[in-house]
Protein backbone atom coordinates (compact mmCIF):
# COMPACT_ATOMS: atom_id res chain seq x y z
CA UNK A 1 0.00 0.00 0.00
CA UNK A 2 1.34 3.47 -1.21
CA UNK A 3 1.45 6.57 1.30
CA UNK A 4 1.65 10.05 -0.15
CA UNK A 5 3.77 12.39 1.54
CA UNK A 6 5.44 15.68 1.59
CA UNK A 7 8.35 17.39 2.20
CA UNK A 8 9.10 20.94 2.53
CA UNK A 9 12.80 22.36 2.02
CA UNK A 10 14.23 24.78 3.48
CA UNK A 11 17.90 25.51 3.60
CA UNK A 12 19.84 27.66 6.21
CA UNK A 13 15.94 28.69 6.98
CA UNK A 14 15.23 30.14 4.39
CA UNK A 15 12.57 29.73 1.60
CA UNK A 16 14.59 30.10 -1.54
CA UNK A 17 12.89 30.27 -4.52
CA UNK A 18 13.15 26.92 -6.98
CA UNK A 19 12.97 26.79 -10.17
CA UNK A 20 14.59 27.05 -13.67
CA UNK A 21 15.97 30.81 -14.86
CA UNK A 22 17.69 32.37 -17.50
CA UNK A 23 21.60 32.47 -17.19
CA UNK A 24 22.53 36.51 -16.49
CA UNK A 25 23.95 37.91 -18.85
CA UNK A 26 27.13 39.92 -18.08
CA UNK A 27 28.13 42.96 -18.97
CA UNK A 28 31.48 42.83 -21.11
CA UNK A 29 34.93 44.86 -21.16
CA UNK A 30 37.25 44.51 -23.65
CA UNK A 31 41.03 44.05 -21.66
CA UNK A 32 44.53 43.25 -21.61
CA UNK A 33 45.61 40.04 -19.15
CA UNK A 34 49.20 40.04 -17.90
CA UNK A 35 49.91 36.66 -17.00
CA UNK A 36 52.93 35.92 -14.72
CA UNK A 37 54.47 32.99 -15.27
CA UNK A 38 57.80 33.55 -13.29
CA UNK A 39 59.80 36.34 -12.43
CA UNK A 40 60.99 36.80 -15.21
CA UNK A 41 58.45 35.80 -18.03
CA UNK A 42 54.77 37.01 -18.28
CA UNK A 43 52.22 35.94 -21.42
CA UNK A 44 50.31 38.62 -22.31
CA UNK A 45 46.90 37.60 -23.93
CA UNK A 46 43.57 39.91 -24.88
CA UNK A 47 40.64 38.64 -23.74
CA UNK A 48 37.10 40.14 -22.00
CA UNK A 49 36.22 41.12 -18.31
CA UNK A 50 32.49 39.65 -17.25
CA UNK A 51 31.02 41.04 -14.29
CA UNK A 52 28.02 39.23 -13.20
CA UNK A 53 25.85 40.59 -10.76
CA UNK A 54 27.87 38.75 -7.81
CA UNK A 55 31.39 37.46 -9.24
CA UNK A 56 33.48 38.31 -12.04
CA UNK A 57 35.39 36.38 -14.43
CA UNK A 58 37.99 36.39 -17.37
CA UNK A 59 37.68 34.86 -20.86
CA UNK A 60 40.87 34.80 -22.51
CA UNK A 61 40.52 34.99 -27.07
CA UNK A 62 40.55 31.47 -28.27
CA UNK A 63 40.49 29.86 -24.24
CA UNK A 64 36.97 28.20 -24.06
CA UNK A 65 36.17 28.73 -20.09
CA UNK A 66 36.23 31.50 -17.37
CA UNK A 67 39.31 32.33 -15.98
CA UNK A 68 39.08 33.60 -11.80
CA UNK A 69 40.89 35.52 -10.25
CA UNK A 70 42.53 32.76 -7.62
CA UNK A 71 44.05 30.94 -10.46
CA UNK A 72 46.24 33.74 -11.32
CA UNK A 73 49.63 34.41 -9.94
CA UNK A 74 49.50 36.90 -7.08
CA UNK A 75 51.55 39.22 -9.94
CA UNK A 76 49.03 38.69 -12.93
CA UNK A 77 47.05 41.47 -13.16
CA UNK A 78 44.23 42.97 -16.12
CA UNK A 79 44.23 46.31 -17.91
CA UNK A 80 41.28 47.64 -19.82
CA UNK A 81 41.43 48.76 -22.80
CA UNK A 82 40.27 52.05 -24.95
CA UNK A 83 39.77 53.71 -21.94
CA UNK A 84 37.51 51.42 -20.16
CA UNK A 85 39.41 51.59 -16.79
CA UNK A 86 36.59 52.82 -14.88
CA UNK A 87 34.26 50.32 -15.96
CA UNK A 88 36.50 47.00 -14.73
CA UNK A 89 37.14 48.81 -10.92
CA UNK A 90 34.44 46.34 -9.70
CA UNK A 91 36.72 43.65 -10.67
CA UNK A 92 39.12 43.97 -8.14
CA UNK A 93 36.89 43.61 -5.67
CA UNK A 94 36.28 39.64 -7.15
CA UNK A 95 40.24 39.46 -6.19
CA UNK A 96 41.58 40.80 -9.71
CA UNK A 97 44.88 43.22 -9.77
CA UNK A 98 43.71 46.05 -12.10
CA UNK A 99 46.21 48.50 -13.39
CA UNK A 100 45.97 51.15 -16.69
CA UNK A 101 42.54 52.46 -18.22
CA UNK A 102 43.44 53.17 -21.79
CA UNK A 103 45.54 50.73 -23.74
CA UNK A 104 45.49 49.47 -26.81
CA UNK A 105 45.46 45.75 -27.67
CA UNK A 106 48.36 45.08 -30.26
CA UNK A 107 48.34 42.95 -33.17
CA UNK A 108 50.50 40.30 -32.03
CA UNK A 109 48.48 38.90 -29.14
CA UNK A 110 49.39 36.49 -27.44
CA UNK A 111 52.77 37.36 -26.61
CA UNK A 112 55.55 36.72 -24.05
CA UNK A 113 57.26 39.46 -22.36
CA UNK A 114 60.24 39.77 -20.27
CA UNK A 115 60.63 41.46 -17.26
CA UNK A 116 64.32 41.18 -16.94
CA UNK A 117 66.53 41.65 -19.12
CA UNK A 118 68.42 38.72 -20.42
CA UNK A 119 65.53 36.39 -19.20
CA UNK A 120 65.21 33.38 -21.76
CA UNK A 121 61.26 32.91 -21.77
CA UNK A 122 59.40 30.21 -23.50
CA UNK A 123 58.12 30.44 -27.32
CA UNK A 124 54.20 31.18 -27.30
CA UNK A 125 52.71 28.35 -27.49
CA UNK A 126 55.10 26.43 -24.53
CA UNK A 127 54.36 29.76 -22.51
CA UNK A 128 50.29 29.07 -23.22
CA UNK A 129 50.65 25.58 -22.26
CA UNK A 130 52.67 26.51 -18.87
CA UNK A 131 49.66 29.14 -17.92
CA UNK A 132 47.29 26.58 -18.49
CA UNK A 133 48.68 24.32 -15.91
CA UNK A 134 49.61 26.74 -13.36
CA UNK A 135 46.22 27.60 -13.40
CA UNK A 136 45.14 24.07 -12.82
CA UNK A 137 47.12 23.42 -10.37
CA UNK A 138 46.05 26.54 -8.14
CA UNK A 139 42.33 25.32 -9.18
CA UNK A 140 42.54 21.87 -8.04
CA UNK A 141 43.74 23.23 -4.70
CA UNK A 142 41.08 25.36 -4.15
CA UNK A 143 38.21 23.28 -5.17
CA UNK A 144 40.09 20.36 -3.11
CA UNK A 145 38.84 21.81 0.50
CA UNK A 146 35.33 21.76 1.70
CA UNK A 147 34.39 25.02 2.55
CA UNK A 148 31.65 27.00 4.85
CA UNK A 149 29.60 29.43 3.11
CA UNK A 150 29.58 32.97 5.21
CA UNK A 151 33.33 31.87 5.85
CA UNK A 152 36.80 32.67 4.07
CA UNK A 153 34.42 35.13 1.46
CA UNK A 154 32.41 31.88 0.16
CA UNK A 155 28.89 32.66 -1.08
CA UNK A 156 26.44 29.81 -0.67
CA UNK A 157 25.45 27.16 -3.02
CA UNK A 158 21.63 27.78 -4.06
CA UNK A 159 19.04 25.45 -5.50
CA UNK A 160 18.67 25.21 -9.23
CA UNK A 161 15.12 23.76 -9.56
CA UNK A 162 11.78 22.13 -8.17
CA UNK A 163 9.13 20.38 -9.63
CA UNK A 164 6.94 22.48 -8.05
CA UNK A 165 7.01 26.04 -6.46
CA UNK A 166 5.20 27.25 -3.30
CA UNK A 167 4.39 30.51 -2.12
CA UNK A 168 6.39 29.62 1.35
CA UNK A 169 8.71 26.79 0.91
CA UNK A 170 10.09 24.75 -2.13
CA UNK A 171 7.79 21.76 -1.93
CA UNK A 172 8.10 18.54 -3.90
CA UNK A 173 5.56 15.70 -3.70
CA UNK A 174 5.86 11.91 -4.23
CA UNK A 175 4.70 8.73 -3.11
CA UNK A 176 6.33 6.19 -1.63
CA UNK A 177 5.79 2.72 -0.06
CA UNK A 178 7.12 2.49 3.38
CA UNK A 179 7.83 -0.67 5.57
CA UNK A 180 5.34 -2.73 7.26
CA UNK A 181 3.30 -0.56 9.71
CA UNK A 182 3.37 3.42 9.03
CA UNK A 183 6.59 5.06 10.61
CA UNK A 184 6.31 5.67 14.35
CA UNK A 185 6.71 9.43 13.37
CA UNK A 186 4.45 11.09 11.13
CA UNK A 187 5.32 14.67 11.42
CA UNK A 188 8.87 16.68 11.81
CA UNK A 189 11.80 17.79 10.72
CA UNK A 190 14.94 15.50 9.46
CA UNK A 191 18.24 17.84 9.14
CA UNK A 192 21.21 17.08 6.67
CA UNK A 193 24.44 18.20 6.27
CA UNK A 194 24.99 18.40 2.46
CA UNK A 195 28.37 18.50 0.83
CA UNK A 196 27.94 19.93 -2.74
CA UNK A 197 30.70 20.18 -5.48
CA UNK A 198 31.99 22.64 -7.76
CA UNK A 199 29.62 21.51 -10.44
CA UNK A 200 26.62 21.52 -8.21
CA UNK A 201 25.96 18.08 -7.46
CA UNK A 202 25.46 16.65 -4.42
CA UNK A 203 28.14 15.14 -3.20
CA UNK A 204 27.38 13.64 0.21
CA UNK A 205 24.48 13.79 2.94
CA UNK A 206 25.20 13.12 6.35
CA UNK A 207 22.49 13.00 8.80
CA UNK A 208 22.39 15.89 11.81
CA UNK A 209 19.35 15.03 13.21
CA UNK A 210 16.91 12.28 12.81
CA UNK A 211 13.23 11.95 12.66
CA UNK A 212 12.48 7.96 11.51
CA UNK A 213 14.76 5.68 10.28
CA UNK A 214 12.90 5.17 6.98
CA UNK A 215 12.32 9.02 7.05
CA UNK A 216 16.24 9.55 7.28
CA UNK A 217 16.46 7.44 4.73
CA UNK A 218 14.36 8.98 2.20
CA UNK A 219 15.22 12.57 3.40
CA UNK A 220 18.76 11.61 1.82
CA UNK A 221 17.70 9.45 -1.25
CA UNK A 222 15.64 12.69 -2.09
CA UNK A 223 18.31 15.68 -0.94
CA UNK A 224 20.84 13.63 -3.29
CA UNK A 225 18.85 14.14 -6.29
CA UNK A 226 18.96 18.08 -6.00
CA UNK A 227 21.28 20.17 -8.30
CA UNK A 228 22.86 23.42 -7.35
CA UNK A 229 24.27 26.65 -8.15
CA UNK A 230 27.65 26.27 -6.18
CA UNK A 231 29.08 28.26 -3.94
CA UNK A 232 31.77 30.39 -5.18
CA UNK A 233 35.15 32.33 -3.65
CA UNK A 234 36.14 35.05 -5.42
CA UNK A 235 33.79 33.88 -8.43
CA UNK A 236 35.64 30.30 -8.59
CA UNK A 237 33.20 27.35 -7.70
CA UNK A 238 33.92 25.88 -4.64
CA UNK A 239 32.35 22.76 -2.84
CA UNK A 240 30.65 23.44 0.06
CA UNK A 241 28.62 21.62 3.19
CA UNK A 242 25.55 23.02 4.31
CA UNK A 243 22.33 22.37 6.41
CA UNK A 244 19.20 21.40 5.27
CA UNK A 245 16.21 20.82 6.51
CA UNK A 246 13.71 18.55 5.43
CA UNK A 247 9.80 18.70 6.61
CA UNK A 248 7.40 15.63 6.96
CA UNK A 249 3.79 15.61 7.02
CA UNK A 250 2.23 12.44 6.37
CA UNK A 251 -1.16 11.73 5.81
Amino acid sequence: MKIGWQSAIAVFLSAFVFGGTELEKPRTTRILIHEHLSEACELVQSGQLLQYRDYSAVVVDGIPGELYSLELAPSSFIAAANGAGRGIKSASKAGFVVKGSDVSIPSDLPRVVALVTGAECPPVQDAVTLAAKQRDSRRASIQAKLYRPGLDDVTRPMPEASPQKSDTHPAMNANATPPPGKPKVMHGTVVLAVAIGPDGAVRDAKLVRSLDPWLDVKAMEEVRTWRFQPARKQGLPVAAVINVEVNFNLH
